[in-house]
């Protein structure tokens, strides 16, 4: 796994060995005056964007979430596998609670979708940071270990999880 930092360029990061990543959906420069995405509600204001009261003459700009959403592109891809059996609901509780937390601090992150598919679940992230927080309370709440892959050069998490014996 490659850990990455936040630059003071916004849309770039800079991974352990120096190499920069631009995440396509940020931009690298702060908008001029106030925003408000039409989509979810989320207010863009010196440089930053929260949950707050639209501000007057804010004008509509769709936030990198909507944008990833919309495009089904995910920061985040987390792969549930295993016998999930009777512990379905409780991953989607567990999955659900974090989600839920983290957004009500950081609009950017939230869910796109999750997916049933062969031998498990598939969940996507518009943030890494929320697929690292969905993976970590996984490992806490089951005493298990998960693969994680962050490629230099990518704004890509990949995560692999998968459920203890019963």
């Amino acid at each position: 796994m490659t850990s990455a930092i936040r630059s003071k360029s916004r849309g770039f990061q800079r991974g352990r060995g120096g190499s920069e990543r631009h995440d396509p959906y940020r931009s690298d420069a702060k908008l001029a005056g106030p925003g408000c995405c039409p989509g979810c509600g989320a207010v863009y204001l010196a440089g930053r964007w929260s949950w707050r009261r639209r501000p007057i003459g804010a004008r509509g700009i769709e936030c990198p979430a909507c944008a990833r959403i919309r495009e089904r592109c995910p920061a985040g891809v987390l792969r549930l596998d295993g016998n999930l059996g009777s512990r379905r609901d409780e991953l989607l509780g567990l999955v659900r609670n974090v989600e839920e937390r983290e957004r009500l601090q950081h609009p950017l992150e939230r869910v796109i979708a999750i997916r049933a598919r062969r031998g498990g679940l598939v969940v996507e992230t518009t943030g890494v940071h929320l697929a690292r927080r969905i993976t970590d309370a996984l490992e806490r709440a089951f005493h298990s270990a998960a693969e994680l892959d962050f490629a230099p050069g990518e704004e890509l998490l990949r995560a692999r999880w998968t459920a203890p014996e019963a």
